[in-house]
């Protein structure tokens, strides 16, 4: 199948490289100043030759995505992601609110399962919206993504969502809110680097009458894998934050 214009491409060497295929010059970090249109002549699995190196033309996938994306603010590990998005019952054309964007990530991830859907993303940081939405704008998803600027109280708009996600320090503030605005069988998935800050959200939580309230920690370690061995490597990704699911 041909590369159309419009499109992202992952161009496959030692890493994937995320390219906007615009059909005019772009600017790719790693690789400078590409003219995207000579990727209209050719296909997926075909090979090209940028600065004297070999590239394999891919679809990236959604880890390819976030793995070439800039961090303006500290970002919510692919561990968690996974397991937050499966347990959180969203599927493509829901409608999901995410407070505290941040740099994306999530919000990508959830936009990435969730089209035709629409996600809207709530930040108090100017900055932050921005960030996002240039990225839902370069990835052509901004159809789908309605960025709020929180000031003091946040305010869902009297909208009903299949999900909501809390990446703020101290989403119990807003605990019967986020409650009151997911539809029957809706979750809140909050994530919090403390124990303290679980433990206070889920008092607050039980008072809406949550049905259900449980808690997660993710942790990941990777095996190596050679010729003559098979063994855990030295170091893991153990605690980034836990995981706080809400059912209604």
């Amino acid at each position: 199948m041909f590369v159309e214009q419009g499109q992202l491409i992952g161009l496959k060497g030692k890493r994937i490289f995320i390219v906007k295929v615009s059909g005019k010059k772009e600017w790719i970090p790693g690789l400078g100043v590409i003219e995207t249109s000579r990727f209209l002549k050719l296909s997926f699995g075909d090979t090209i030759k940028i600065l004297d190196h070999e590239f394999l033309i891919v679809r990236p996938s959604l880890e390819d995505i976030l793995s070439n994306m800039e961090k303006i603010t500290q970002t919510i590990s692919i561990k968690d992601i996974g397991f937050m998005l499966l347990k959180s019952g969203v599927r493509p054309g829901s409608t999901v609110a995410e407070v505290g964007v941040g740099s994306g990530y999530l919000s990508v991830s959830i936009l990435y399962y969730i089209i035709p859907g629409i996600l809207y993303g709530f930040d108090s940081s100017s900055s932050n919206l921005e960030h996002v939405n240039n990225i839902m704008k370069w990835l052509g998803w901004d159809s789908h993504f309605i960025s709020i600027k929180v000031d003091e109280r946040i305010n869902f708009m009297n909208k009903k969502y299949d999900a909501i996600f809390l990446d703020i320090p101290d989403p119990s503030a807003i605990s019967r809110e986020c409650y009151e605005s997911i539809y029957e069988n809706g979750r809140i998935i909050a994530y919090l680097p403390n124990i303290n800050q679980v433990h206070l959200f889920a008092e607050k939580i039980k008072d809406t009458g949550a049905k259900s309230i449980e808690v997660y920690e993710i942790i990941s370690r990777q095996w190596k894998v050679g010729q003559r061995e098979l063994r855990p490597i030295n170091t893991g990704l153990l605690h980034t934050a836990f995981i706080v699911v809400v059912g209604k």
